[in-house]
């Protein structure tokens, strides 16, 4: 769809500082002109140069005073980034400068864009579906080299490429299933019931590989969790200071030191992985260490996985038994702290837990092997070796409810339900994948969208 106007937007599309280069973007109908009314180049004008031309020159002001040199590279539509005539004006760095060329081309005719409005622009050129635009915000608060990687793969189309592929399937029965009821007299012949379960199970079966793959997704957009827990005195800090390599944790020989969750980020295999160093299980009648207390078992429920320290030199106590219950239910490494001390712990006790590491937080003897435990628990290493992951919540939604409209056509094919009937669950499910690339898209979800964008992009 067009979205071309006579509405010409600008804005400075780098970040806030001090920097060499400023760069200011114009899209609309009137970008050239708006910028030759201002722009002075003995290479010619805006207007006039072909696309992908850069014009060296000066920012004139309209009393005549030089406000800066400048690069102004030339973009014609429909070939360029908003899929409108658009220039993008490189300046000297600082705020200073290009807010001062901004209010020369707000008061030449432009208006201040809003965020994520060249991006939204772009959609609505057929510049870029949906997930492509996702994919830029991505891309923007990638954390990790994994989380580049997938918001790369995105913005390249791969999952347009595999959404218009489902779509494509489903709407060749679909259009076979109208025409043998729309036009019963042309004797069109009609699939089968096992031809329409092949198509649809084809179909479901992509879509479950896509949301088995969204598993990963979900790692990588959001990291992992994992929480250091033990009992007093375990090691628990000097564990999270060891897989930092710096002293973010207080540590000493007496009980109860920590009481606050302490957060701290690592980067292991491309995923970031959130450590939290907790207070000490146990019970207390020291009302801010009870807080404490109460909040690692909080830590405990919302993290992905545990860290359970272990103190080899000390036997397993009631502390220990409290700690174990507690969590049972998650993925737990155990790490065997202190073996540089000689080993007091009853190691058996600790056997239903399949994966230890004996570590020295004190010496760092052991401590690399963390890491390649938390990796190889979190399965990050296949993570790292995927091309392509769903990330996006919106996404693993939309193919949830494709699936659920799927599997009613399943089960209504099964129940011997007419055609007619059936089609309305392969419409919603049309409509579904539709919305994830932004082919049926309401304008509602659209702002909500590119309103998360910054501003200037």
């Amino acid at each position: 769809m067009s979205y071309l106007t006579d509405d010409t937007i600008c804005a400075i599309a780098t970040p806030q500082g001090i920097g060499g280069i400023a760069v200011i973007r114009v899209s609309g109908r009137s970008a050239h002109t708006i910028c030759d009314s201002i722009f002075r180049s003995s290479m010619g004008k805006a207007e006039t140069a072909p696309g992908y031309t850069i014009l060296y020159g000066d920012m004139i002001a309209k009393d005549g005073r030089l406000l800066d040199s400048v690069l102004v590279s030339v973009f014609r539509e429909p070939r360029s980034y908003t899929g409108e005539n658009t220039v993008e004006i490189s300046c000297h760095g600082g705020m200073t400068v290009a807010k001062i060329l901004l209010e020369e081309l707000i008061r030449a005719g432009c208006r201040m864009a809003m965020p994520g409005e060249f991006s939204k622009r772009a959609f609505l050129n057929g510049k870029m579906d949906m997930t492509q635009a996702e994919g830029i915000i991505d891309m923007i608060h990638a954390e990790s080299e994994t989380a580049v990687f997938s918001a790369a793969s995105q913005m390249k189309g791969r999952l347009r490429k595999k959404i218009e592929g489902l779509r494509e399937q489903l709407l060749v029965l679909s259009a076979k299933i109208l025409a043998v009821l729309d036009y019963p007299e042309d004797d069109i012949e009609p699939y089968t019931g096992e031809e329409f379960k092949e198509t649809i199970q084809t179909v479901l079966d992509t879509i479950d590989a896509l949301l088995k793959n969204a598993e990963h997704g979900k790692i990588v957009r959001s990291g992992i969790s994992a929480a250091i827990v033990g009992k007093p005195n375990a090691g628990k800090s000097s564990l999270m200071n060891s897989l930092l390599e710096e002293d973010r944790a207080i540590v000493t020989h007496v009980a109860g030191t920590t009481r606050d969750i302490l957060c701290d980020y690592l980067n292991i295999d491309g995923v970031i992985v959130k450590l939290m160093d907790t207070a000490g299980l146990r019970e207390t009648e020291d009302l801010v260490e009870g807080i404490g207390v109460e909040r690692t078992r909080e830590a405990i429920c919302q993290s992905d996985m545990i860290l359970y320290t272990v103190d080899l030199s000390e036997p397993l106590s009631k502390e220990d038994d409290e700690i174990i219950s507690a969590i049972e239910n998650k993925p737990v490494l155990v790490i065997l702290n202190k073996s540089d001390l000689p080993i007091k712990c009853e190691l058996s006790r600790l056997d239903i837990f399949g994966n230890k590491v004996t570590v020295s937080a004190k010496t760092g003897e052991g401590v690399q092997q963390v890491f390649g435990e938390i990796s190889r628990m979190m399965q990050l290493d296949q993570i790292k070796g995927q091309d392509f992951l769903l990330t996006n919540i919106r996404h693993i939604e939309k193919l949830e409810k494709t699936r659920e409209s799927l599997l009613r056509v399943l089960s209504g094919l099964e129940d011997g339900i007419f055609y007619d009937i059936l089609s309305i669950d392969l419409a919603d499910a049309l409509t579904q994948l539709g919305e994830i690339s932004g082919i049926e898209v309401n304008k509602e979800i659209v702002d909500r969208i590119f309103d998360e964008f910054c501003l200037g992009k």
